[in-house]
């Protein structure tokens, strides 16, 4: 039993280091602590499935909310080091590269300026102005 579980371990190969962030625009979902959705929070593996950009919603797994309405992320927080939570209204929030999300046209959404580039703030107007909706990073001028 003991050769066995060797031969397997040494197929398998075993990692010392945890699995980089998944390469299909979704990161590594086990970093995601919190994504708030209108007064409820989720956790993974469900994200906020919004119609209002986060004002209201409903914690669900991503395959049952239909396409740009989840949220699994509202904010750089929620992702790997080095990646954004980037939102397209195609594909609602999720963990990018922030290379990627420029490209997909996206906006990142942050939870503080401290999170957008030097000349940007962190915008609750870019949706609107209630207090639970998400804030993405945007011209230093707003609130």
């Amino acid at each position: 039993m003991r050769a066995l579980l060797l031969c397997v371990a040494l197929l398998c190969g075993c990692r010392t280091e945890p699995l980089p962030p998944r390469l299909d625009g979704g990161g590594d979902l086990t970093t995601v602590a919190a994504v708030r959705c209108g007064f409820d929070t989720c956790h993974a593996p469900t994200v906020c499935c919004s119609p209002d950009v986060g004002i209201s919603g409903s914690c669900i797994l991503p395959a049952n909310c239909p396409g740009g309405l989840g949220f699994a992320c509202d904010d750089a927080a929620d992702c790997d080091s080095g990646w954004v939570c980037c939102y397209t209204a195609s594909n609602g929030a999720r963990c990018r590269i922030a290379a990627e999300c420029l490209d997909a046209g996206g906006r990142r959404l942050c939870g503080s300026a401290g999170e957008c580039h030097a000349s940007e703030g962190c915008c609750r107007q870019v949706f609107n102005a209630f207090p639970t909706s998400y804030r993405a990073c945007g011209d230093a001028s707003c609130l």
